[in-house]
């Protein structure tokens, strides 16, 4: 069996529906969690495949919440956005080319879901828009002679930039990856700071001058130094997509 659920969506409203899925930053996710357990039914389940496509691993907890306050097709579709907020989703989901196919792990049953925003990130070959990592897109070496608003824009939409750094010793540090949700010591982007728990970004002075961030507790966290990019445009890159987020 199968069944078939359709997100309405007016094509007046399609256009800027994209765009403020595009520019889409943690605090607008925020906002939108917050409004959910006081949202209609219908509305939370749609609001949970937003949630999806982002691919922000805080948001677990609240499609988990919604999972236990939903019933018949709208379950489906949050058991389905808690699938789609894996940044490499199961095999179970794939993307189709009007939105979602998906067999419920529980029953068998094949689910089609028509979703308009979905089915335009789909068409550019990815789960959602750019502040989830770009896992399918290759990984960008950040050099010399990088051109830094280049690498930014292309870190916007949803790319990742490998910096790497100069030897330290007998050990030289691990690459960092930048984001334009956040950045970490990991490619497949599983274990990232995100930018809005950056609250400050400075130097530490030393032996080396290093770059530092901070978060809610101002306790500062050094990064690796000499970066085989140049600072300078370290320095840029690393304040350019805290800007952005």
């Amino acid at each position: 069996m199968s069944v078939y659920l359709a997100l309405e969506l007016a094509d007046d409203r399609k256009l800027g529906a994209v765009a403020a899925e595009w520019d889409i930053t943690d605090g607008v996710l925020d906002g939108l969690e917050a409004t959910l357990p006081s949202a209609p039914d219908d509305t939370a389940a749609s609001a949970a495949l937003v949630l999806g496509r982002a691919g922000r691993p805080s948001s677990a907890a609240t499609l988990a919440a919604l999972g236990r306050r939903m019933r018949g097709p709208n379950l489906r579709a949050v058991a389905l956005a808690q699938d789609l907020l894996r940044l490499e989703p199961p095999g179970r989901l794939e993307r189709a080319e009007a939105g979602y196919r998906w067999t419920d792990p529980k029953d068998g049953e094949v689910v089609f879901v028509e979703d308009h925003l979905a089915a335009h990130w789909h068409e550019l070959e990815r789960w959602g828009p750019p502040i989830r990592p770009w896992l399918e897109a290759p990984i960008l070496s950040v050099d010399r002679d990088a051109d830094v608003e280049r690498s930014l824009a292309q870190a916007r939409e949803g790319r990742r930039l490998r910096v790497c750094f100069a030897r330290e010793g007998l050990r030289r540090p691990p690459d960092l990856y930048l984001t334009r949700a956040g950045f970490g010591l990991d490619p497949k982007c599983a274990a990232h700071t995100r930018w809005s728990s950056v609250t400050s970004i400075g130097f530490l002075e030393g032996r080396r001058r290093r770059m530092a961030w901070a978060g809610a507790d101002e306790r500062p966290r050094a990064l690796p130094s000499s970066p085989l990019c140049g600072p300078a445009q370290f320095e840029a890159l690393f304040r350019g997509l805290r800007s952005a987020a």
